[in-house]
């Protein structure tokens, strides 16, 4: 039976939309594509890229992030009679893209945070450097180990927390889903977003594994040494997580 209603997920990166979206995809009565403007053009999946090839031309081989700023709303209503929702990064979402959404009551918004803004900021560092962005559930990864500069955390982690604020408040009062709750009580976190998306809930699997499999401190060379320097600040509460897990 199809739909009454579209979802879109929005996020910020590493806070697990892959895995929320290919879960999902799992529901015999949905159909979703992952992210609609990625950078890397060969990452945006097939049909997406088509329809945006068809509107904007040629794609180069690395997009801008001003690039999305020229992406119409055209973009959009065409992905969703392809589709029953896709997910968007934060820097994916240009002031036209915001307005279409809001002006839609078909449209579900999804917000999947990260409250740990150390971890999200740790996994992108990590996932930069080695390439490795997902794993198949079931998978072993050793990702090796960092060290990472106070300074560029510090400067991400502001970006992160802004970010969450920023796109919350820009939907009003969207539904939430914790990438933690994810981590800690799947099936339940996973029925309840299915109830919100007006489904019949079924269990869903978890089909990929964590990044990141070690204690924060095994894999982050510098960890005492950034746990002291943000010792007092509001980030300091994120130091007492034990295990990065994606």
């Amino acid at each position: 039976m199809p739909l009454s209603s579209k979802t879109i997920v929005i996020t910020s990166g590493r806070s697990g939309s892959n895995l929320l979206i290919q879960s999902l995809n799992k529901h015999p009565q949905l159909n979703l594509t992952g992210e609609i403007l990625n950078l890397k053009p060969e990452a945006i999946p097939p049909v997406p890229r088509e329809i945006l090839t068809s509107i904007v031309g040629p794609l180069p081989k690395t997009r801008h992030k001003n690039d999305n700023y020229h992406v119409p709303v055209t973009y959009l209503e065409r992905l969703l009679e392809e589709f029953d929702g896709f997910k968007m990064l934060y820097y994916e979402l240009n002031p036209q893209f915001v307005e279409y959404l809001k002006s839609r009551p078909d449209i579900k918004i999804v917000h999947l945070i990260r409250q740990n803004a150390l971890e999200c900021c740790v996994s992108k560092i990590f996932a930069s450097a080695t390439k490795v962005y997902h794993i198949k559930a079931g998978t072993q990864h050793d990702c090796g180990s960092i060290t990472i500069s106070a300074k560029d955390l510090d400067r991400k982690m502001k970006k992160h927390v802004r970010g969450v604020r920023q796109y919350s408040d820009l939907f009003g009062n969207p539904y939430c889903v914790f990438y933690e709750d994810l981590v800690s009580s799947w099936d339940e976190t996973m029925k309840d977003l299915q109830v919100f998306m007006g489904l019949e809930p079924k269990t869903l699997p978890m089909v990929s594994n964590k990044v990141i499999q070690r204690p924060l401190h095994h894999v982050v060379k510098n960890y005492q040494e950034l746990h002291q320097h943000f010792a007092g600040t509001e980030f300091e509460k994120f130091f007492k997580s034990q295990i990065l897990h994606l």
